[in-house]
């Protein structure tokens, strides 16, 4: 085998999206977009629900108007099974390729995208939180399913390997010999620190957890952090991608691909802030990358990286620069 995609340079990080996970731990993958289990209060949003849409991460989200009236006779404890019934009965969500269903696993509220080509399958707005996807254990009001882009406002990405220290266990004997064995280090996960320039409370509330409210009087938006009583943090995913040239002088346009690292199953916290006078604000997360186990009790890595040519990173739709 030939890796013609090995030996390239790296300049730089270019950025990185961030998107919460399942509330299962699982990824969001087109066929695999869980919600909520049991029941769900649907009274505020009925008849005017929007459901965003949005496919391999290309251009504006698709809005989808779900009048959701006939969803059950008591709104505020509307079942999975009326909400399925619902969601397939409106024209404009099957006409997105879309399909729900109870999941058969979880009982959750599961939405598919029917289309081969499909990578990506984003849902944000309203009707995407208040059926709880991108929702935690403690926290049955979802985030939604979309990526947050931190390309133009990226500051630095710190991969600090986390790592069981090799032990060394000895046994003497009486006459003084000692036998050894040695036990080696582990590579348990990452512990990266996402740098970006720009505050972004959205990607704080994706990361940590709290609120953001746009309704409280004198006041554009408040973020609420989360209290000690949410004692479990969200999960969620995110992509990082370096430029990679040839070795020599290169021009900044003259790249040759992207290596990408996927951060499978994340969980953090924002860092300290200090703004200082003259000078530029740069706004911290620490994260915490594991391996993990999925529901067939198969052990996964908590990251891996892929080299990307130019052709298929402009197949993700991402805008960098």
């Amino acid at each position: 085998m030939s890796y013609t995609f090995d030996r390239k340079t790296s300049f730089s990080i270019e950025g990185s999206r961030w998107r919460r996970l399942n509330p299962d731990g699982s990824y969001p993958a087109p066929d695999n977009h869980l919600g909520f289990l049991g029941t769900v209060d649907l009274s505020e949003i009925l008849a005017t629900a929007v459901l965003k849409v949005r496919k391999n991460g290309k251009g504006t989200f698709a809005s989808i108007v779900c009048d959701l009236t006939s969803a059950g006779t008591v709104p505020a404890a509307t079942t999975v099974a009326e909400v399925v019934t619902a969601l397939n009965s409106i024209t404009a969500f099957s006409d997105a390729d879309l399909l729900a269903a109870v999941d058969t696993a979880t009982g959750r509220l599961k939405i598919t995208c029917d289309t081969a080509d499909i990578v990506y399958l984003e849902l944000s707005d309203t009707i995407a939180k208040v059926l709880g996807f991108g929702s935690y254990i403690g926290n049955p009001m979802g985030f939604g399913t979309h990526f947050i882009d931190c390309f133009n406002n990226s500051g630095a990405l710190g991969l600090p390997k986390e790592i069981k220290d090799f032990e060394e266990i000895e046994v003497e004997s009486g006459d003084g010999s000692t036998i050894s064995m040695v036990v080696s280090a582990l590579l348990k996960g990452l512990n990266p620190s996402l740098a970006i320039t720009d505050e972004l409370w959205e990607l704080k509330e994706l990361i940590q957890g709290g609120s953001n409210d746009q309704t409280v009087a004198g006041t554009s938006n408040r973020y609420t952090p989360p209290t000690t009583s949410q004692v479990y943090l969200p999960n969620f995913a995110g992509e990082a991608y370096e430029a990679k040239y040839e070795k020599g002088s290169n021009l900044r346009n003259n790249m040759t691909g992207y290596k990408r690292l996927n951060l499978n199953n994340c969980s953090g916290i924002e860092g300290d802030l200090n703004s200082e006078v003259k000078a530029w604000a740069t706004y911290q997360f620490n994260l915490r990358v594991r391996e993990y186990t999925d529901a067939d009790g198969v052990k996964h890595p908590g990251y891996t990286e892929d080299f990307l040519t130019l052709e298929h990173f402009d197949a993700l739709g991402i805008t960098v620069g």
